[in-house]
């Protein structure tokens, strides 16, 4: 997003105070991993559907998350992988985050920060990922109930073909989804990062020079 995008507005002294305490006492983690980074602009964003934010709002973590994009035995699955790999189920428990281009698609655009202790697990490019969803979705041989009507295909290459594409998917997991260094490559803009923490603060997009000046004052730089 460019520079251009935060020049629009600012923050009352008030608004500005209550966000300096709010990363000072709550997300120590946050500054000492992604703080430098947050000064240059190289944002994490969410796309929030359902609300905006006007100025700067704290959300608490839903646990239940329901799927927006996969269908819900991929997303079965999915969470499963996430338990396997990662030790946490990444699609019901996570917190979407990503570049610009990713995260546009998903609502209101607001700046990402985790409040408190995090996990997190990203994927520098999904095009590939999400290429696999929606081929495992767009077909009809996803479900274990459908039977082929085409007599040149039978049960068993249905459900090899869907293996095929399973394996596919957790390999990507296992090799592309790393869980350290997603501060490398903020400036990205089709990485997918999904935390794992109790709350998370965001900010809206006009007040991204405020953030950086705050972050600076913080820091000490």
């Amino acid at each position: 997003m460019r520079l251009q995008s935060y020049i629009n507005e600012s923050l009352s002294d008030h608004q500005k105070n209550k966000l300096k305490k709010v990363l000072e006492d709550k997300c120590q983690p946050f500054l000492k991993e992604f703080g430098m980074r947050y000064v240059h602009f190289d944002f994490i964003y969410r796309g929030l559907k359902r609300r905006t934010v006007n100025t700067i709002d704290i959300i608490k973590t839903r646990t239940d998350r329901k799927p927006r994009i996969v269908n819900n035995k991929l997303h079965t699955r999915l969470n499963k992988i996430g338990k396997e790999l990662f030790g946490w189920n990444i699609r019901s428990e996570g917190v979407f985050t990503g570049g610009t281009k990713v995260t546009a698609a998903y609502g209101n655009v607001c700046i990402f920060i985790p409040v408190g202790k995090y996990k997190y697990v990203y994927n520098p490019d999904i095009s590939k990922i999400y290429a696999l969803y929606d081929e495992y979705d767009n077909n009809e041989w996803y479900s274990d109930d459908y039977i082929p009507s085409d007599d040149k295909h039978s049960v068993e290459k249905w459900k090899d073909k869907r293996a095929k594409i399973e394996k596919k998917i957790y390999n990507i997991y296992k090799n592309d989804y790393k869980t350290s260094g997603l501060v490398n490559i903020l400036n990205e803009f089709e990485f997918e990062a999904i935390f794992q923490c109790k709350e998370y603060l965001v900010v809206n997009t006009n007040y991204g020079i405020d953030l950086q000046d705050i972050l600076r004052e913080i820091l000490g730089i």
